[in-house]
């Protein structure tokens, strides 16, 4: 096993929302975002593949239609590539001033679609982005949780990957639950079959916990990331399923908001330890 450096201790909160297709991911950050910013929270809200002025171009190259018949290994690396590029020019800045990063897809997205779903292997995945990112990881991954069916029917316009056939999305969705299942305090599952409105007030419930843990001597969130997990070599489709997390926090509702503008919280949240893989 390789022993890492010890990641920078950085003072803001990186928040990804993840899923297949069709699960409202971009209308929950908006809608999360707003009521951040509402709770007095400097916010950047962001996506993936994008975020950056370069990391939208690699975007554009790997969803348009003229790049079908891309390889795998080109389109991985070009993930890669585009997040090394989001997470140098906003994200790590974003997080060392203290703000609070909100993410549609990390890389639990790239394990599931291409270390999984065009079949390139967890572990590969998992170490090319742990390289791109430099070590930072989200302190909090919400899994929106949906079938695929019902996902891809709400996919009016498909871009490449979401025209892939339901056994590519089935593997997808199989392996968000099992990286959620493999890190329960780093990731919690929300149904995303329920209304608009539920879905994020639940989100809500989960993130104003999140924040609400004391700053100065809150514990980096003990688990064991989705790098860590592929790369210790780790089957996360072996063995019984057990519980998957779900939202279930005591911390009161905020009232609903619509969604607003996404832009630039404070949380605070030190990221650090070295992790073995």
């Amino acid at each position: 096993m390789v022993e890492l450096q010890e990641a920078a201790r950085l003072p803001g909160t990186f928040i990804v929302l993840e899923g297949g297709e069709g699960t409202g991911k971009s209308t929950q950050v908006a809608v999360l975002v707003e009521r951040l910013r509402e709770s007095g929270h400097e916010v950047v809200a962001t996506r993936e593949p994008g975020g950056s002025a370069i990391s939208e171009r690699i975007r554009d190259l790997i969803l348009q239609d003229s790049s079908v018949g891309m390889s795998p290994r080109c389109e991985a690396l070009l993930f890669a590539a585009a997040r090394a590029e989001h997470v140098s020019s906003l994200i790590r800045p974003a997080l060392e001033r203290g703000a609070v990063v909100v993410s549609d897809r990390f890389v639990d997205s790239s394990i599931a679609y291409q270390g999984v779903g065009r079949d390139l292997g967890q572990s590969d995945i998992a170490e090319i982005s742990r390289w791109a990112t430099d070590d930072v990881a989200a302190d909090l991954t919400i899994l929106l949780d949906l079938d695929p069916v019902v996902g891809l029917a709400r996919a009016l316009d498909p871009n490449r990957l979401e025209a892939e056939d339901l056994a590519f999305h089935i593997r997808v969705q199989e392996t968000f639950s099992s990286l959620a299942r493999a890190d329960p305090s780093g990731h919690i599952v929300v149904p995303a079959d329920q209304t608009p409105e539920q879905v994020a007030d639940e989100v809500w419930r989960v993130v104003e916990t999140t924040l609400r843990r004391p700053d100065p001597e809150r514990p980096e969130l003990e688990r064991t990331d989705p790098e860590r997990t592929a790369m210790e070599g780790t089957n996360l489709g072996d063995g019984p399923p057990g519980p998957t997390p779900t939202a279930s926090y005591s911390a009161p509702s905020s009232p609903s908001s619509s969604p607003g503008p996404s832009d630039s919280g404070t949380g605070s949240n030190p990221r650090s330890g070295s992790r073995n893989f």
